[in-house]
C-alpha cells in the first residue's frame, strides 16, 4: 500500500450547507477517525489537515443541510439557489499517479461494512 500525506482541504457547497464531517474507513469495517469538522462558512478557503491515506481506505464525507426554510425540494446540482452541492478538495504529497485510487460519489454504490 502506498501512503499518501493530507495536508490541507477545501469543502464546498451552497446556501443550505451547514456543516462538513470527513471520517477515514480503514480495513472496510471501522471508522478510523473523523479527520475533519468544517462550518460551512470556511468552505471556500483551504485549511490545513493533517492526516494519512492509503489505497485501501475509504473516504466519507457527511454533508449537512437545514432546508427548513425551503418551500421547494433541493436536488443534487450546480445551482445554488435551487440545487445543493457536497464537494471536498484535497492537498496532499507525494504525486499520487500510478497509484490505485478509485473514486465513489452519490450516484456510484460505495460498500462500508
Amino acid at each position: 500500500e502506498h501512503d499518501i500525506e493530507v495536508v490541507g482541504f477545501r469543502n464546498h457547497g451552497h446556501s443550505i450547507a451547514t456543516r462538513y464531517e470527513t471520517f477515514v474507513v480503514r480495513n472496510s469495517s471501522k471508522l478510523k477517525q473523523q479527520v475533519v469538522n468544517s462550518p460551512v462558512q470556511h468552505r471556500q478557503f483551504f485549511q490545513e489537515a493533517s492526516f494519512s491515506l492509503s489505497t485501501s481506505d475509504v473516504i466519507l464525507l457527511k454533508c449537512h443541510y437545514d432546508t427548513t426554510k425551503r418551500r421547494f425540494s433541493t436536488v443534487t446540482g450546480p445551482e445554488p439557489k435551487r440545487q445543493e452541492m457536497c464537494n471536498q478538495y484535497l492537498v496532499f504529497y507525494p504525486d499520487a499517479v500510478g497509484q490505485n485510487w478509485g473514486t465513489c460519489s452519490y450516484s456510484k454504490t460505495c460498500k462500508v461494512k
